[in-house]
């Protein structure tokens, strides 16, 4: 299913193997503007999916086309990659630089143009409350804050594609609720993908909720239709909370 007409990111019949495991069985999904969350229990594939997207990890059939390039050429993947923006579970490969000069990097490494980093990286600091910590080494942050920290980096460049594993991972409510508003506000513009075992970040967060369940597309809806799966609605976290955990189910 797709809610949006200007599809951004085309995958088509894409299966990848970790040795003889089929982590990803011809999964096939288009991706337009806005916000797809990605759920499903541990190993179902949504980390590699991720991963795949970023070209990280090689397709071994099937195609991703990114705004027209195919990520799995040559050519292709430095296009694609150039419009990527990329968070994982435990990102640290900035940890030895101050939370502002990592944003100015992975502008710098995006093309961004210098006069325009400094405007970018101020809002995507003000945005995720790291004003007060700019100036200070990512490896000396909490773990919540290094998490935002990270985000930051990756909002500030403003790519076409922003993918994130988990972006909310060991963050309290009320920093979280600020990491799903800095989430929707860059899907305004721009087609992000995030993975969550959290109904809290879907609900209100997306209108696409896509279910991994072994390698393979087990639901591709919006929460209203992911509600109405549950058959019983009377626990802590609502109906959307047991149709997320009905779903990953192992």
């Amino acid at each position: 299913m797709s809610t949006h007409a200007d599809n951004a990111v085309a995958i088509r019949n894409l299966s990848v193997r970790y040795g003889r495991r089929l982590v990803l069985d011809s999964v096939s999904l288009d991706i337009g503007t806005g916000v797809t969350a990605l759920v499903g229990p541990n190993g179902s594939g949504k980390s590699t999916l991720l991963r795949v997207l970023a070209t990280l990890v090689r397709i071994d059939s099937g195609s991703i086309r990114m705004h027209g390039h195919d990520v799995a050429g040559i050519r292709g993947g430095e296009r694609a990659r150039e419009l990527i923006g990329y968070l994982p579970q435990d990102p640290t490969d900035l940890a030895h630089l101050t939370v502002r000069e990592a944003c100015y990097y992975s502008m710098w490494l995006h093309g961004i143009r210098r006069r325009r980093r400094v405007e970018q990286c101020t809002y995507s600091l003000e945005e995720l409350g790291l004003v007060d910590v700019q100036g200070h080494l990512i490896s000396s942050l909490s773990g919540g804050t290094r998490r935002r920290a990270y985000l930051a980096t990756v909002l500030a460049c403003r790519p076409s594609v922003i993918l994130l594993d988990e972006p909310t991972a060991g963050l309290d409510t009320a920093f979280r609720h600020q990491v799903i508003a800095a989430i929707k506000n860059a899907a305004r513009e721009s087609s992000v993908v995030f993975s969550t075992h959290l109904a809290e970040d879907i609900d209100g967060c997306t209108q696409r909720v896509v279910a991994l369940r072994g390698g393979n597309v087990s639901f591709d809806g919006n929460p209203d239709q992911l509600v109405a799966l549950a058959t019983d609605s009377a626990i802590d976290n609502g109906p959307l909370d047991r149709a997320v955990r009905m779903l990953g189910k192992p």
